[in-house]
């Protein structure tokens, strides 16, 4: 990089021109911490998580009382932990990445939801706020 004004080479990441004083205006900018996304998304992962588990317990009690539609529920709570597993990679990646891992984490909040409805409702909420702050620039 050359300084504008007097054309000597400035070293790398430099703003100020030792020889001639002026400023290059060419500040580094600040990346923004993704720490609470990241949080957010891994506590409503490991939620989740739980929630599933949860669920698939209730559906194998169910089945061992022969209740009909119980290994419905165990098939929905194994799609639970899966939904959980991409809202863990999506918090995982937030700070690389952070719009596709805001979407990971808003997908995987909806579709748990849909799962397993009350056993999500937690981390839907913690996976959907910490997806909506990662989407936002």
């Amino acid at each position: 990089m050359f300084c504008k004004s007097c054309g000597q080479e400035l070293p790398d990441n430099t703003v100020f021109c030792t020889k001639c004083g002026t400023n290059q205006g060419t500040e580094q900018k600040k990346e923004k911490s993704r720490t609470t996304e990241l949080v957010l998304g891994l506590i409503g992962g490991i939620f989740g998580f739980f929630g599933a588990l949860f669920a698939i317990g209730i559906g194998g009690l169910g089945g061992a009382f022969g209740v009909s539609g119980a290994s419905d529920i165990v098939g929905l709570g194994f799609a639970a932990i899966i939904f959980s597993i991409i809202g863990i990679i999506g918090a995982v990646t937030v700070k690389s990445k952070p719009k596709r891992a805001g979407t990971l984490m808003i997908i995987s909040g909806f579709g748990g939801l849909i799962c397993i409805s009350l056993a999500f409702l937690l981390p839907f909420i913690l996976l959907l706020i910490g997806g909506i702050m990662a989407r936002k620039e």
